[in-house]
């Protein structure tokens, strides 16, 4: 029971991350395009914006400026993928000794 519990919170822990993303890759992507305005899109990147911009600027204050280069969706992606396979894979492990 408990293993199935664990189980299950792992995988929303998992699905979290990969949700969160495809965020921030539709965050830089809408940050590149310049579409025309729309209450709609509006709406959509100021969500993006306030869902992404608190951990991308954790990263931003320690990595430095490289010309007009934002490098910080590039390294916040590549610490979160890490995560949901580490994840999943000591979820596994904890399963098998119950």
């Amino acid at each position: 029971m408990l293993g199935t519990a664990l189980s299950f919170v792992g995988q929303i822990v998992v699905t979290f991350c990969y949700v969160y993303i495809l965020l921030i890759l539709l965050y830089v992507i809408s940050a590149m395009l310049q579409l025309p305005y729309s209450i709609w899109l509006s709406r959509i990147q100021r969500f993006l914006y306030d869902v992404c911009e608190p951990y991308l600027r954790l990263f931003r204050r320690h990595l430095p400026a490289v010309g007009p280069l934002d490098l910080s969706p590039f390294v916040a992606r590549s610490c979160s993928s890490p995560l949901p396979t580490s994840f999943s894979v000591s979820l596994k492990g904890e399963g098998a000794r119950t």
